[in-house]
């Protein structure tokens, strides 16, 4: 099944925001700066307000064909606190010495 070009943007997002997230969960301490602070910029740029899109628009329209509980609307309302929570940690830390 094809998806909705409505939702192109939204796949693109998280595709970037799986390979910062993935290249902050793999780095040395020779990468680390980087890593961090690839991080940050697309939390910054784009991840907090993709989270806004995903909560206001998609979740409350998927929760017009099925329950506001659903599993699959919880698991993502749980893995956006759990993110946030994490995006927060990363900004408080200083930067690595590199």
């Amino acid at each position: 099944m094809k998806r909705s070009d409505a939702l192109a943007q939204l796949s693109r997002e998280h595709h970037h925001g799986l390979i910062v997230a993935q290249r902050l969960n793999r780095a040395t301490a020779a990468t680390a700066a980087a890593a961090r602070d690839a991080f940050l910029g697309f939390w910054e740029q784009e991840g907090h307000q993709h989270f806004r899109v995903e909560e206001d628009v998609l979740l409350p329209a998927l929760a017009r064909h099925c329950s506001p509980t659903h599993d699959a609307v919880v698991r993502v309302v749980t893995d956006h606190i759990d993110i946030r929570r994490r995006a927060i940690d990363v900004a408080g830390d200083p930067a690595p010495d590199e």
